[in-house]
């Protein structure tokens, strides 16, 4: 989207100015990043509540900074290529993203800012110009996920769908038997 483009480029704009280190972490505090990023919290904040994320990040392409974040956990500002986050599920997806460049799905696991939460993510590179400058990635909860799986319509009373993930884990709860099977 136009907005997502405008604030990759005020955030690497703001990046170079602040001369922040490739392995640091990016200054969300500072008082121009939270202008900057101010006229863009209402549309993002729309998008992931009308699409159902959990949260929406902005992700540089070059040294992993996540320059924005939705949900403003311990995430936003992270350094994602040397951090405590450098294995996270983000950290993955955005490097795939990079090397795919394409949209990339990365499975559900603990993710320690969402308090080790189940999440998984999808990305895809953002492109300004025709050059990738971000990552754009999307933090899916497991309760999204059972959302949808849990519809009803058309069923019997016996009836569910469920996902299963590689590791033969559920990715969704069970309609019929939420206390064992979630």
């Amino acid at each position: 989207s136009t907005d997502a483009k405008e604030l990759t480029d005020d955030m690497l704009h703001l990046h170079e100015k602040l001369e922040v280190g490739a392995t640091d972490p990016y200054p969300v505090k500072n008082e121009e990043v939270a202008q900057k990023t101010k006229k863009y919290e209402e549309y993002f904040q729309n998008y992931i509540k009308a699409c159902g994320y959990y949260d929406l990040f902005i992700i540089c392409a070059k040294h992993g900074h996540v320059l924005y974040s939705a949900a403003k956990e311990s995430d936003y500002g992270a350094n994602l290529t040397s951090g405590s986050l450098k294995e996270s599920g983000l950290a993955k997806v955005r490097e795939m993203a990079l090397q795919n460049n394409r949209p990339t799905f990365v499975d559900m696991a603990p993710y320690a800012p969402s308090n080790n939460e189940p999440a998984m993510f999808l990305a895809t590179p953002v492109k300004v110009d025709g050059v990738v400058k971000a990552v754009v990635a999307f933090q899916i909860s497991d309760s999204a996920i059972s959302k949808v799986m849990n519809q009803r319509v058309g069923y019997g009373k016996t009836q569910e769908d469920f996902l299963v993930g590689q590791d033969k884990l559920m990715r969704s709860d069970s309609f019929l038997r939420k206390e064992t099977h979630s």
